[in-house]
């Protein structure tokens, strides 16, 4: 017998290799660390324990119940952000740690609804960014300029949406609501004035909530879109 040189070759378990129709190779497959997700150093504490109290002490964040008992202990140069729900205390010595570290504290309510947030001065990002936002607001180009490409962006996804969940029964009816937002998104980029974009938006809307609706179950079917009424809290019992 003669060897080929197109079918020889030297091969080992560990690569894995086929011979005689067979596969031969390690049993589980090889860990590829670059494909993990890196754990971040910094991490985001979330105190949310009615009557719980944040304090700082001895170079540690440290969340303590009413009683004072311990709920949580970490270094503190692990924490680049605070969220607080409801009546969440935070003591004088964890407020300072927090403005002269640069790192925010973000208040919600028990719900979960933005409140507020604290910032400090340094590193100067946070600050220029603000600025930036107060800048937007006066000046009208700049902030049509952002809100076209917000609204366009939103339309978009719209009729991505209606796309991904297509209706037989309504075929015809999601083709004119795509192409009508598509008329929408170039309208954004012609609107002059707040009102303007704000019309086109609604525009969009209409003709998107009208086709979504059809989406549903018969039961849960609906034609406009509504506000969301909030329901009583705490509830009768």
């Amino acid at each position: 017998m003669q060897l080929s040189s197109d079918k020889t070759a030297v091969m080992s378990f560990s690569e894995g290799f086929t011979f005689l129709g067979e596969d031969f190779g390690p049993v589980f497959p090889p860990a590829l660390d670059e494909h993990r997700v890196p754990e971040p150093r910094k991490r985001v504490v979330y105190a949310g324990v009615q009557g719980s109290r944040i304090r700082k002490g001895g170079g540690r964040i440290m969340v303590e119940s009413k009683s004072g008992e311990p709920l949580l202990d970490v270094p503190s140069g692990h924490v680049e952000r605070l969220v607080i729900f409801g009546a969440v205390g935070l003591s004088a010595g964890a407020r300072a740690w927090a403005l002269a570290n640069g790192v925010e504290v973000v208040f919600l309510s028990r719900r979960g609804s933005y409140i507020g947030a604290q910032r400090g001065v340094t590193g100067g990002t946070k600050v220029s960014r603000i600025r930036a936002q107060l800048l937007a607001a006066d000046e009208l180009d700049i902030a049509l300029g952002f809100a076209r490409i917000a609204i366009a962006s939103k339309l978009a996804h719209q009729i991505t949406l209606l796309r991904r969940f297509p209706s037989r029964e309504f075929a015809e009816a999601g083709r004119d609501a795509t192409s009508q937002i598509h008329n929408c998104i170039k309208l954004t980029q012609l609107a002059q004035t707040r009102a303007e974009l704000m019309g086109v938006e609604g525009a969009a809307a209409q003709v998107y909530f009208r086709h979504f609706g059809c989406l549903v179950p018969e039961p849960l079917r609906f034609t406009h879109r509504s506000r969301r009424r909030r329901s009583a809290w705490p509830p009768t019992l």
